[in-house]
């Protein structure tokens, strides 16, 4: 039985790559804000001395999300020292050296230090990782930066990845990346067979962020070992006139994460919902295509929810 308690997002300042992501409005006070309460700190400056690179013997222990987190820490570091100093020697080490992703990022280095590109005060966020065959990773990410192009105002860029590691000597280095597709994501119409680790009736019950500030509320009902039945409500604040609400029974779990297409809320929009479950918390990821007519609608964005109500 899991221990619901608070959740922790990283908050790392780095560079990070451009393509692939969505561009938001600029940022008047250069702060890049996310819904989460705990992922409101960003530091100021970038790291400028990358750690030793993380090591983990899979014959003796598991992979953690503490080792994916740490490592995947030390690759965006990296990655920002690179650019900073125009280097390629420390991003190196993260990457598998036979690779076409390989090729592509010590091309973006040059680029990103020939064209004065900076991007910093990065927020990211792991929603989710599994284990393939052969010791193969998929890890997915929630990406926020600041970019600064010279001549162009300050905007953040929002991007969600998910990146293909290899285990060699020890560690993990990075293969490939593609932007995360939502709608690849199984469902209660999916035959294909799930891998399911957690226990989903530990989840049943009401889950929210703490914020009464329009972030999604779930309520979770387990159907069976891989499904559940979800519905989410998003109140308009302060007063709550409105609310959007998706619904659905017999969501298809699969490496603990499921998807919500859904064609109306109540209020006009569609949209989708990954919902990924944490040891101690729901992670939703929602990306709404919004009615130019509807007056609320749940707010896309990464999401932790953390507080429980049996």
């Amino acid at each position: 039985m899991m221990n619901k308690r608070n959740t922790i997002i990283i908050t790392v300042v780095s560079s990070i790559l451009l393509s692939a992501c969505q561009q938001e409005e600029t940022l008047k006070d250069g702060n890049t804000m996310i819904v989460e309460k705990d992922a409101k700190k960003v530091l100021n400056e970038p790291k400028t001395q990358v750690e030793s690179i993380q090591s983990i013997d899979l014959n003796k222990e598991a992979m953690s999300g503490k080792f994916i987190t740490a490592w995947m820490t030390d690759y965006f570091s990296a990655f920002g020292k690179a650019v900073d100093q125009n280097s390629f020697d420390d991003l190196k080490a993260f990457l598998k050296a036979d690779s076409s992703f390989y090729k592509e990022q010590n091309l973006l280095v040059e680029n990103f230090t020939r064209q004065g590109i900076e991007q910093k005060k990065q927020t990211f966020h792991i929603v989710n990782w599994y284990e393939e065959p052969n010791h193969v990773f998929k890890i997915q990410t929630h990406e926020e930066s600041l970019l600064k192009q010279p001549g162009k105002d300050p905007y953040t860029k929002i991007c969600d990845r998910l990146y293909t590691a290899v285990y060699q000597n020890d560690t993990l280095k990075l293969s490939s990346v593609e932007p995360f597709d939502f709608s690849s994501k199984p469902n209660a119409s999916t035959e294909t067979p799930t891998t399911q680790t957690t226990d989903l009736h530990d989840y049943d019950g009401k889950w929210t962020t703490g914020n009464d500030n329009g972030s999604p509320i779930i309520q979770f009902l387990a159907t069976s070992n891989s499904e559940a039945t979800i519905k989410i409500n998003s109140y308009q604040p302060p007063s709550k006139i409105r609310v959007s609400t998706v619904e659905q029974k017999n969501i298809r779990f699969e490496n603990n994460q499921a998807a919500i297409e859904y064609e109306n809320d109540g209020q006009g929009n569609k949209g989708t919902i990954v919902i990924t479950l944490k040891e101690n918390s729901i992670s939703l990821l929602a990306k709404t295509d919004q009615n130019k007519k509807a007056k609320w609608g749940i707010p896309s964005g990464d999401y932790v929810l953390d507080t429980f109500e049996n």
